[in-house]
């Protein structure tokens, strides 16, 4: 998602965007079990990749990541992390049907 619908993204260099993707996953999936932190996690991760999309990278991450942030990458892994979760609960519910 980051390239194809960022272009102006020449290069990417680390694993947030991966990590954000976890992050979501793991939410669906607490969601999704009934967990009692998953709505908290949810929100955090909605808050989180709404702040970036508004105002951008959230402050001293450049300098932690030691490099620019690439707040896109965040919300793409968030995206795709989801999705993934999303089609192992419909596979698994699949299979346990047949």
């Amino acid at each position: 998602g980051l390239f194809a619908f960022h272009p102006d993204v020449v290069w990417y260099v680390g694993l947030s965007g991966v990590l954000h993707g976890f992050w979501a996953a793991g939410v669906v999936l607490a969601l999704q079990a009934k967990r009692f932190e998953a709505t908290a996690l949810a929100a955090l991760l909605l808050l989180k990749l709404g702040y970036e999309a508004i105002v951008g990278p959230i402050p001293l991450s450049g300098e932690v990541a030691a490099g620019p942030v690439v707040s896109e990458a965040h919300a793409w892994g968030a995206v795709g992390g989801a999705t993934f979760a999303l089609l192992f609960i419909a596979v698994r519910r699949r299979k346990r049907s047949l």
